[in-house]
């Protein structure tokens, strides 16, 4: 059976998630979690520095998905975030054969 699965099936979920379990859980990617971290629409748990793996807490995360209008400003937040990384694309593409 497939991981995301057999994790979204699960009768009691851990306390702490981990981001592609996150994603899971909220309808997003694993990708689109840190983006929605560095909004500060999802707060890991402690204190992680910017490079360490970051949990969610099951509880924090049942709250907002839940809510619509949370759900409506990540979304909003994943699409610029997705925007911005095609843009970002289509300009290294239009750079490389400028200078070709």
């Amino acid at each position: 059976m497939n991981p995301r699965l057999q994790f979204l099936n699960l009768q009691n979920l851990p306390a702490r998630l981990n981001a592609e379990e996150t994603g899971w859980y909220l309808g997003f990617s694993a990708r689109e979690i840190p983006p929605l971290t560095k909004a500060r629409m999802l707060k890991p748990l402690g204190n992680p520095n910017r490079f360490s793996h970051k949990f969610y807490a099951t509880v924090d995360l049942r709250r907002v998905r839940d809510d619509t209008r949370w759900l409506n400003k990540a979304s909003a937040i994943v699409f610029k975030f997705w925007q911005g990384n095609t843009n970002a694309e289509d300009n290294k593409g239009k750079t490389s054969q400028s200078s070709e």
